[in-house]
């Protein structure tokens, strides 16, 4: 299981732009097979200005992944 902190980590291990926000909702299958959950980088938190919206996304990124099937990964090649 791979982890990508941040859009830049998860766009250099699938080839593809990807949106935090839609990508955090389940793990890509890479195309070795394995699994990649992206979710923000930890320097993203203090930067949000609101502070309900930090709190909000602090705890997000502490919520540990929850197994989903193979049938709900998406599956992104490497763009190499």
């Amino acid at each position: 299981m791979t982890v990508a902190l941040g859009a830049t980590a998860a766009r250099s291990l699938t080839g593809k732009t990807v949106t935090i926000s839609r990508a955090r909702e389940a793990p890509l299958t890479l195309a070795d097979g394995g699994g990649c959950w992206v979710t923000v980088h930890p320097s993203f938190l203090p930067r949000i200005p609101e502070e309900d919206h930090r709190r909000e996304e602090r705890t997000r990124s502490r919520r540990r992944p929850q197994a989903h099937s193979g049938a709900s990964r998406r599956t992104c090649p490497l763009g190499r």
